[in-house]
């Protein structure tokens, strides 16, 4: 018995124009960021298969607070030498961020630093954009040590007030 060609189903016209539109629309979203490689696999993770030329990113980077509490890690001018290594590495990273943005998904970059607990911090951004997602790595820590140490992966799953995509860190593996 011999099969003939199987017929491609169609959707009607009017549903492929309707999915045209929603993916002509401008989207937020919001991407967290270390310099971590877990955070590289969920940047590239995005961009391959979330982001469109027609959304725009903002790439989130969370410093962590300086002891003393009175020195922003945000500041360029926050170190007493009047120089912050931290934020210079940042900002060499997000360079290379926007310009991988830019090559691979043609989308618009708005970098953004906050200093703080990095969990709260991505929530609080997500609150205030109100992103479509929020997309960020995780280090598999697993239960017991996520619930030790914390972890911002963790925190985001029970506060982050849009819908949140986690990038294991086996992906691409």
């Amino acid at each position: 018995m011999t099969l003939g060609a199987i017929p491609e189903s169609r959707a009607p016209e009017e549903y492929e124009l309707e999915r045209e539109e929603i993916f002509t629309d401008k989207r937020i979203i919001l991407l967290a960021v270390d310099h971590g490689p877990n955070s590289r696999k969920a940047f590239h993770w995005g961009l391959k298969h979330f982001v469109t030329p027609a959304d725009e990113l903002y790439v989130l980077h969370v410093l962590p607070k300086h002891p003393g509490g009175t020195i922003s890690c945000t500041s360029p001018t926050g170190a007493s030498s009047g120089e912050n290594p931290i934020y210079e590495a940042t900002q060499v990273l997000f360079q290379k961020l926007q310009k991988e943005a830019h090559q691979l998904a043609k989308v618009k970059v708005h970098a953004i630093i906050k200093d703080g607990d990095a969990g709260k911090e991505i929530c609080a951004e997500a609150a205030r954009l109100q992103p479509v997602a929020v997309i960020m790595g995780s280090r598999g820590l697993g239960l017991m040590k996520s619930l030790l140490i914390g972890s911002a992966t963790e925190y985001c799953t029970h506060h982050c007030p849009v819908p949140l995509v986690i990038v294991p860190p086996t992906y691409g593996v």
